[in-house]
């Protein structure tokens, strides 16, 4: 069942082994929910909490699972925590597990299916604040929709980076004292984020970013 509401706003706790009552959960947040194969194994928790345009959360199912996403307003980065699960996003496939995550952009048919006993974090980031910042880089509005290559890997690079940057700020926020709740530093969190993505992670604009 929901736990009781935390002291602050906007976060979400949920932990439930019954298959009607997590789909109830997560469906207002546009996510369908169904397990795959037996849900005797289902122990779905999530922890996730709104900061500034940043949505940070964690999420298991216990059981195999798959979620089924409309992200037409927002960018999506996705770190497997344990096991694995795979991502299906315009007809793209990506296997994600201890060294491979995936970025997904705004679109209509997202699915993740989750290994059972899985976990991973997701950071969620609204789209028009990412368009917003790609403009603000560029100096000019972009004049096509921004898409990033899905692929993220963990190994080395930004993407182990980004992976540190999460668990370190899902650490954080487990403490009421955090400064990471202060507007100012989330707002600073947020673009620190989008601006490595946009730099580092390849997308349709990178040529035009590295001649900056």
């Amino acid at each position: 069942m929901p736990s009781p509401g935390p002291p602050w706003e906007d976060r979400f706790l949920f932990r439930s082994r019954d298959v009607d009552e997590t789909r109830a959960f997560f469906d207002p947040f546009g996510l369908r929910f169904d397990p795959i194969g037996s849900d005797r194994a289902l122990d779905a928790r999530f922890d996730g909490e709104l900061l500034s345009g940043i949505y940070l959360s964690f999420v298991q199912f216990g059981a195999a699972a798959v979620v089924r996403a409309n992200w037409e307003t927002g960018y999506a980065v996705k770190l497997p925590l344990r096991g694995g699960f795979e991502a299906v996003s315009r007809d793209e496939v990506v296997s994600c597990a201890l060294h491979e995550g995936v970025v997904l952009s705004p679109t209509t048919e997202i699915a993740t299916r989750s290994e059972a006993g899985a976990t991973r974090l997701s950071i969620a980031l609204d789209r028009d604040i990412v368009v917003q910042h790609l403009a603000a880089l560029l100096g000019n509005a972009p004049d096509a929709p921004l898409e990033f290559a899905a692929a993220l890997s963990l190994k080395e690079g930004h993407g182990r980076s980004l992976a540190r940057f999460a668990r370190l700020a899902v650490a954080e926020l487990k403490r009421l004292d955090t400064i990471l709740r202060e507007p100012m530093t989330a707002q600073a969190f947020r673009e620190f984020l989008m601006t490595a993505l946009l730099l580092h992670q390849p997308n349709n604009y990178s040529e035009q970013l590295r001649l900056l």
